[in-house]
């Protein structure tokens, strides 16, 4: 969290005078996931709009 802090505070010293994080963290265990399925998945998705996984 503190690299969000950081990560935040970078545009106010920038100059910015208000700034919005949202920060959102999805943490599955429940099924492995691998990098070859996540993009499987898109490009099943791409080819057959409204795809499933």
């Amino acid at each position: 969290m503190e690299l969000v802090r950081q990560m935040h505070e970078q545009p106010f010293l920038a100059g910015a005078t208000r700034v919005s994080t949202t920060i959102r963290i999805d943490d599955r265990r429940d099924k492995e996931g691998t990098m070859q399925g996540k993009v499987a998945s898109v490009e099943t998705k791409l080819i057959t709009p409204g795809g499933t996984d």
